[in-house]
């Protein structure tokens, strides 16, 4: 009797140590650096909770980062941003762009500076469209921007044009503003809209945002605007690369009075091809330019490059809504955006 119980703990001790190993061994491989980028081990993500949080403000307005429910939506967005992806890749790269065409109309409104990461979270700077029918940079409804004085038809969508549709979102923001009177509910508001945020505090008499139940998206959206500003000022951090020798070009504005049969010859005329004209030029939507007499426009500006020059880190001039019609130079990204 004796035998036969040593032999069942031998074999019990046997079979601790079998899965004590594999264990072991799945771990190991699960942790393994072949895997993509991600925060992965919690000294990573501790070290998240370690840094001085109470620096971190948007607009200007302190995040409440000693709140539990704030910092795992915080996390979660660092997270998402931590795994390399072509479209958070691309993302960069466009932005670079478009930025300097950007940031100077936000200054002229007064709109602060973190808002310029609102397009790059609403659309990561793709010509593409929502669920809703939104398109843009800034992901405006057509009747949202023909109610602002876009031109949106089969030729002309300027809810792609960089500088007009900022001019408009920048409208939107203000006008918002007045409503709720603090930046981050205005950063909500443009994704959530404002009647919707402004049922959502009145129901649950709630005024600061980071602390309203909603969806998932709506509570993940402050954040992946944050996530989108971390990876665009710090993306070399997360394994993203951008050429040290960035171009720029140097363009011109031409100012069109008349209609234009065909932008492929047009384009030839100045020396580029319709590629390089349309990603100049975002808002031309086919291969024609037509100034129609009930059109909101009687002229059109179309960005011509004119010059490759190479400008390391900074840009020796910015296009803004004023200047515009004069010669500047713009980062040139080479690829459609």
């Amino acid at each position: 009797m004796k035998a036969t119980w040593n032999n069942i703990s031998l074999k019990i001790k046997r079979i601790t140590l079998a899965v004590t190993v594999y264990m072991l061994s799945t771990s190991m491989t699960y942790m393994s650096s072949d895997r993509p980028h991600v925060l992965n081990s919690e000294v990573e993500i501790e070290s998240i909770e370690k840094v001085d949080l109470g620096k971190f403000t948007f607009a200007g307005e302190v995040i409440p980062f000693n709140s539990p429910i704030v910092m795992n939506r915080y996390k979660r967005a660092m997270k998402r941003i931590n795994t390399f992806s072509k479209s958070n890749q691309n993302m960069i790269r466009v932005s670079q762009r478009w930025y300097p065409l950007i940031d100077p109309i936000l200054k002229k409104h007064g709109i602060p500076y973190d808002f310029k990461y609102i397009p790059a979270a609403e659309s990561k700077f793709v010509h593409g469209t929502s669920s809703k029918g939104a398109v843009g940079y800034w992901q405006m409804m057509p009747a949202t921007a023909r109610g602002f004085g876009l031109e949106v038809n089969e030729e002309v969508d300027e809810r792609y044009h960089p500088i007009k549709s900022t001019e408009v979102a920048c409208k939107l923001l203000k006008h918002t503003y007045k409503i709720f009177g603090d930046w981050t509910s205005v950063a909500l508001a443009y994704n959530v809209g404002s009647t919707a945020l402004y049922r959502l505090k009145k129901m649950q008499r709630i005024d600061n945002i980071h602390f309203l139940k909603s969806n998932r998206e709506t509570e993940n959206y402050f954040f992946n605007v944050m996530a989108s500003k971390e990876l665009i000022e710090n993306h070399r951090k997360y394994g993203y690369k951008t050429p040290e020798n960035t171009k720029t070009s140097e363009v011109k504005v031409v100012e069109i009075k008349e209609s234009i049969k065909n932008l492929n010859e047009f384009a030839l005329t100045h020396n580029i091809t319709m590629g390089i004209l349309k990603n100049f030029n975002p808002w031309l939507r086919s291969n024609t330019l037509t100034i129609k007499e009930n059109s909101i426009n009687k002229s059109y500006h179309l960005v011509i490059p004119v010059t490759q020059v190479n400008e390391v880190n900074s840009l020796s001039k910015t296009i803004t809504s004023d200047t515009l019609a004069k010669n500047n130079s713009v980062i040139d990204t080479t690829a459609t955006p």
